[in-house]
């Protein structure tokens, strides 16, 4: 991935205000693509989408929606100046080592108290099977006492294995999904 945070973790969300712009467009010509609704033609101006080096090993879902800021504070206008075209700024990127779908990006447009336009997104993950993480976790204990061990005076035997709370295994067993054996299980997350 080429991401020293996300690759530490099976799913990794970043998200909040890039601070990325459009550019290198006129006025006229934004707002006639904004009242077409066509945001694919305005991805090639976007700042974000251009610069391939920035936040390497991360996605995101497609902007299908318009640009979340910057607009008059209490309305639906935007407020467009010589510096600024109203642009993609509040972002939701994802970086993951797992089956990851993106099922909703989208924007909130009912909510005006800020010159921006909050973000959500919502996405299937899928994640390891509670078996599967219990035995991962349990190996890893057996591991760490054996090491723990080495070296030390011969005790009885079953002294030192990890304790096992059976309770909470049958626990984890009953959330098992439904699904094949060794895919995992699907879960549904949401991102603001």
């Amino acid at each position: 991935h080429g991401s020293p945070i996300a690759d530490r973790f099976d799913f990794c969300f970043f998200m909040g205000d890039l601070n990325y712009r459009i550019d290198k467009i006129e006025e006229a010509r934004f707002m006639e693509l904004l009242n077409d609704a066509n945001f694919e033609a305005l991805h090639v101006h976007d700042q974000l989408l251009l610069n391939t080096s920035a936040f390497q090993g991360f996605s995101e879902g497609h902007l299908a929606f318009p640009p979340t800021f910057r607009y008059v504070v209490g309305t639906d206008r935007y407020d467009i100046d010589q510096r600024h075209i109203p642009s993609w700024t509040d972002r939701i990127l994802y970086s993951t080592q797992s089956d990851c779908r993106v099922i909703n990006y989208d924007s909130y447009d009912n909510i005006s108290e800020s010159s921006h336009r909050p973000v959500w997104a919502a996405f299937e993950l899928r994640i390891a099977e509670p078996d599967a993480l219990w035995d991962a976790w349990y190996e890893g204990q057996s591991k760490l006492v054996a090491r723990l061990n080495d070296g030390a005076k011969p005790q009885r035997a079953g002294a030192h294995e990890p304790r096992v709370d059976h309770k909470r295994r049958d626990v984890a067993s009953a959330h098992k999904s439904a699904a094949s054996p060794g895919q995992g299980t699907s879960a549904t997350c949401a991102v603001m």
